[in-house]
């Protein structure tokens, strides 16, 4: 349902993501920032649509394998863009140290005015308030939100089949075959 590739360009690397079921195509780039993904909705939507189960048992018992596959491909998919984005966070939190600490060229403090003179044992405190870091740090947290939806849809996945013996067996249990 999903498939990415990487691309060659060593200046500027990207993950295309292709998915069918969304009929979407989404562009990753680890080095702007720029993440286009599944929002939650879209995830919860589609575990939705898939969780519930038909009358016809035989049938549901294949789709389980194609549910599983698909499922892990948007968790790998999720969790790559996860990784892009606290790569990223370690970047800007870099950055902002140096903004924070005084160390930044003065071309920043012209783009960016700040007078204060921070103590060293307080730019923890100015960066884990700065915009930029609280606003990647919500993507982040959003990011695992969707990895944790998908590992526990593919949780009960590999219960499912259980689930689907248990049915088949009270059913010949119900008719007097066992």
């Amino acid at each position: 349902v999903c498939s990415s590739d990487l691309s060659t360009n060593l200046e500027q690397p990207f993950l295309l993501i292709r998915c069918k079921t969304f009929n979407k195509l989404w562009h990753i780039n680890g080095f702007s920032g720029k993440v286009l993904t599944m929002n939650i909705q879209e995830i919860k939507d589609w575990i939705e649509n898939n969780s519930n189960m038909a009358v016809d048992l035989d049938k549901e018992a294949r789709k389980v394998p194609q549910l599983q596959a698909t499922a892990i491909n948007f968790r790998a998919n999720e969790n790559g863009v996860l990784k892009l984005l606290e790569l990223d966070l370690e970047k800007i939190y870099c950055d902002r140290w140096i903004f924070y600490s005084g160390k930044a060229s003065p071309e920043v403090y012209k783009a960016e005015p700040f007078d204060l003179k921070v103590m060293k044992g307080d730019i923890d405190i100015f960066i884990n308030a700065d915009p930029k870091v609280r606003e990647l740090k919500s993507k982040i947290e959003n990011q695992k939100i969707k990895v944790a939806a998908l590992d526990e849809y593919i949780k009960s996945l590999n219960q499912r089949t259980f689930l689907i013996k248990s049915v088949i067996d009270w059913n010949r249990l119900q008719q007097g075959l066992v």
